[in-house]
């Protein structure tokens, strides 16, 4: 894609296949080399004029994550944020709060310093996607939660939160989001139950 767009003249398409192959680097494991693809194909599409989407910086603030380059991710974020209020898109807002929460907890070192806001940031991107009616991205930043509140001592809190989402599902039980969430749930059953 990238060689082809680029002989061809098309900007987006070769930003596109650079930042993409970027993030499928960084998914692999070659973090470092997959930011530098992200950073040049972002160039790219600014050089070209070529306004972003929201989700192409969730997928960079994710793997700034992956280095614990929390701040890194933290500035992707917030100036995606400000893009999404300037253009009012927000449908990819869910998951930028939930990325929040990560790359927010992440950065807690074992302390219960930002417990609030990592909080705040799970809550809000689970009424976003509730809203939205995404209940793919509201199952993935619930068991965020549920498995924060299961460290901070709330297992019965997070059992009834992961279990209520979890019962809306009737097929794609092998998806990643799923598994993780009944994994949880097993993990969270209460003793009363």
């Amino acid at each position: 894609m990238v060689a082809l767009a680029s002989e061809q003249g098309f900007p987006y398409f070769h930003a596109a296949g650079t930042y993409l192959r970027g993030w499928a680097l960084a998914e692999q494991g070659r973090v470092e080399e997959g930011i530098a693809d992200m950073l040049k194909g972002q160039r790219i599409w600014q050089e070209s004029g070529i306004r972003q989407l929201g989700q192409v910086s969730l997928l960079l603030a994710e793997a700034y994550g992956k280095l614990e380059r929390v701040k890194d991710g933290l500035a992707v974020l917030s100036q995606a944020e400000a893009e999404l209020d300037k253009s009012n898109e927000k449908w990819w807002q869910a998951e930028l709060l939930r990325t929040r929460g990560e790359l927010l907890l992440a950065a807690q070192d074992g302390t219960d310093h930002g417990s609030q806001e990592i909080t705040a940031c799970f809550e809000e991107a689970i009424r976003i996607a509730h809203g939205q009616q995404a209940k793919s991205l509201e199952l993935r930043s619930t068991t965020r939660l549920a498995a924060f509140w299961q460290a901070h001592g709330k297992p019965d809190d997070a059992y009834r939160l992961l279990s209520n989402i979890y019962g809306w599902f009737t097929e794609g039980f092998d998806t990643p989001d799923l598994r993780a969430a009944k994994e949880l749930l097993g993990a969270l059953t209460p003793v009363h139950a």
